[in-house]
């Protein structure tokens, strides 16, 4: 499959943006990007931000949008999604990649996302793929109708990861492993050591649709442990293990003393 990415600029792309911002994460017409911000994050003469597309046969089945931030060097990743069909096929990684590359060329060695950590897909991608880790758990970040979030708080992880070279070389572990070697955190068992797991849902998609109460119940008991371990302790979520049992598929992040 052959996909081009670019920087958007003109009106009507600008316009595809925002609607595949509906279709992708179901966001009703005041939770999307206004047209005025995404023209001003597009000006070439006072470059505040960059806007990029991924297209294939012409039709665009994926965005990027990233911002300016008032710390040097640091650029902030607001959006990055691609259409659910296209999902799994490289081009979220494709779109990732071009945007950093925008970036180093601009002299941006930082980047920071928010992201929802119960999603296993996400989760691999900054602090697997791309070395980051996160540093701060965000309640409550967003307050906007989203029907892909369907009715749970839109609680946000914040990643930072360095640009340019080699992510941070992280020896690969499973999770039987891991299991082994490191205590699981829950808001009954908070241990002081200097590395514990905390288990989120293997397939967060399946659970909205037939496991909604029981998702609801984890996600509260995963903001308690993020809060006390990130927030309050300054561990921060340093790797992400995800692998198929016999039970399904189980997810824990590291969260490690930061040193």
């Amino acid at each position: 499959m052959e996909t081009e990415i670019r920087i958007l600029s003109e009106p009507e792309e600008l316009e595809a943006c925002i609607e595949l911002q509906k279709t992708i994460w179901g966001l009703e017409d005041q939770g999307v990007t206004s047209p005025i911000s995404l023209k001003a994050w597009t000006m070439e003469d006072v470059r505040t931000g960059l806007v990029m597309g991924a297209f294939v046969k012409k039709r665009m089945v994926g965005m990027a949008i990233a911002m300016a931030t008032m710390e040097p060097g640091l650029a902030y990743g607001h959006m990055l999604g691609v259409r659910e069909e296209f999902r799994d096929r490289s081009v979220g990684g494709l779109l990732h990649g071009a945007l950093v590359q925008e970036l180093l060329s601009r002299n941006i060695r930082e980047m920071a996302w928010t992201y929802d950590p119960m999603e296993s897909r996400n989760a691999y991608l900054y602090l697997t793929l791309h070395g980051g880790r996160g540093v701060r758990y965000m309640e409550d970040c967003y307050h906007v109708p989203c029907s892909m979030h369907a009715g749970m708080p839109m609680d946000r992880l914040l990643v930072r990861c360095l640009l340019g070279g080699q992510p941070e070389k992280r020896e690969r572990m499973s999770a039987a492993w891991a299991l082994a070697r490191y205590p699981l955190a829950s808001p009954e068992h908070m241990p002081h050591d200097d590395a514990v797991l905390l288990a989120i849902p293997g397939d967060l998609k399946a659970m909205k649709r037939s496991e909604m109460e029981r998702l609801l119940h984890w996600q509260q008991d995963t903001r308690r442990v993020f809060t006390e371990y990130l927030n309050r302790r300054s561990y921060h979520a340093t790797k992400f293990v995800s692998e198929m049992s016999d039970t399904g598929r189980r997810s824990f992040y590291l969260l490690s003393r930061s040193m």
